[in-house]
């Protein structure tokens, strides 16, 4: 009986060491991850940046509206 309650305190401590490792690995990867979201919010904000003007002004110059020049 102490032989298998020997082998499932190994097993336990090799769960609780992979526990470790997969947590170790969480940790490197998310911040590569958010680098990567970092650099592409950069690019689209860059975009955003030069296109949202361009839209208004194409919004508002391309309205229909008339100018009653009569009633002046």
């Amino acid at each position: 009986m102490g032989d298998c309650q020997d082998h499932a305190v190994q097993i336990l401590d090799m769960i609780e060491s992979y526990l470790d490792m997969t947590s170790s690995m969480l940790e490197v990867y998310l911040p590569s991850v958010s680098n990567r979201l970092n650099e592409s919010m950069g690019v689209l904000a860059v975009i955003a940046t030069i296109f949202i003007p361009l839209i208004f002004i194409a919004g508002v110059y391309g309205m229909n509206f008339g100018i009653n020049i009569q009633s002046w």
